[in-house]
């Protein structure tokens, strides 16, 4: 990606996060990168495009997490849920306005619906790798669990996603320890 886009997109972050969604526009994005909206207009058809370039970027930041989480042998509970904590310390952490925080959530599950669903099949795609080699290992068991391995990988990505989304309490990651406690808890 070119240098130029690259500061579009931060600076339609920033925007964004400052403003929320519908105050935002292409004019007020080109004042905060400092180009004009011709300039945006030659590389995102609207803001909409703009706001998914947004979404996707924070995706594609987050490969190398789920890369070295794939491949590593160590501990599984550990390292899932430090991959959960960091997933959840997302792209909307950082807006203090829980009214625009709650109006980019909404606008990216409706606007970014695929994009969101295709990296929340990749990531627990990876997570059921994961667990499936430890079952095989016999270090994990989730026979009193009841449940298939696909759908255990995807109540360990769901879940925490779903706490850290809908609370705006400073205790999320507390939350998240204890839900990996059950999780621990009911393997053995």
């Amino acid at each position: 990606m070119p240098k130029s886009v690259e500061k579009l997109i931060e600076a339609a972050q920033e925007c964004f996060f400052q403003h929320g969604y519908n105050a935002a526009n292409v004019s007020l994005i080109g004042r905060y990168a400092g180009i004009s909206r011709a300039t945006i207009y030659k590389n995102f058809s609207s803001k909409d495009a703009l706001f998914r370039a947004v979404i996707q970027s924070h995706i594609d930041a987050n490969q190398e997490l789920l890369k070295n989480y794939a491949a590593s042998n160590d501990d599984f509970w550990e390292d899932t849920e430090h991959l959960i904590k960091q997933r959840c310390s997302g792209i909307f952490d950082d807006i203090s306005s829980n009214m625009i925080r709650s109006e980019l959530i909404h606008t990216g599950q409706t606007q970014c619906h695929d994009l969101i669903q295709r990296e929340t099949h990749h990531v627990q795609g990876i997570i059921k790798e994961r667990l499936q080699k430890e079952i095989t290992l016999k270090r994990i068991s989730i026979e009193s669990v009841g449940i298939s391995v696909e759908q255990f990988a995807q109540v360990i990505e769901s879940v925490p996603i779903g706490i850290a989304f809908s609370s705006m309490e400073d205790n999320n990651y507390e939350l998240i320890i204890s839900m990996f406690c059950v999780f621990k808890a009911s393997t053995r």
